[in-house]
């Protein structure tokens, strides 16, 4: 599901990745990679509130 998350985001599916970054982490809330990816999303599109509250969960 990640590699789908990451081929949506190239294509500029920015929902569609973002909805599976969300379903990955529901799964699995620690995982780095959707973290990481979902963090690039958000400053993609200059969400800094988003930002913010994933660097707090990372460093958690």
């Amino acid at each position: 599901m990640l590699a789908q998350a990451d081929a949506a985001l190239v294509a500029g599916g920015v929902a569609r990745a973002e909805t599976l970054l969300h379903q990955i982490l529901e799964l699995a809330p620690g995982r780095e990679e959707a973290l990481c990816l979902l963090y690039r999303l958000c400053r993609q599109q200059n969400r800094m509130q988003a930002v913010e509250a994933l660097v707090r969960r990372v460093w958690r």
